[in-house]
């Protein structure tokens, strides 16, 4: 079994990365870095054939999934977004352009 963990606050890594220490008999891997910037490195970090189950608990709710198609679109693979639901649903009865933007990458309406 393996885990990537992904902090982009450096002082928030610097506990996170004393994690791997607590459990030996787990592979565990931290990124000091924004999530999305790490996909490609974390996607050729897992082997071909593995299962994967990815839980994905994003600061805010501004996710632009497009971005995440490689990781979302890896067979044999489970994703969970972890989303404070009132943020969202607060955010979908504004009608400024950035918060409308936002909410338009977190649901494509394309391909």
């Amino acid at each position: 079994m393996s885990a990537f963990l992904v902090e982009r606050d450096k002082t928030a890594h610097t506990r996170l990365a004393q994690v791997p220490a607590r459990y030996p008999d787990v592979t565990i891997k931290t990124h000091c870095a924004d999530f999305l910037n790490v996909v490609p490195t974390i996607l050729a970090e897992i082997p071909p054939s593995a299962f994967t189950f990815f839980l994905i608990d994003p600061k805010g709710w501004r996710v632009p999934l497009e971005t995440l198609r490689p990781l979302l679109a890896r067979p044999n693979s489970e994703v969970i977004f972890n989303f404070m639901f009132d943020f969202i649903n607060r955010a979908a009865s504004i009608n400024e352009p950035k918060v409308v933007a936002g909410l338009n990458e977190l649901i494509p309406l394309g391909n």
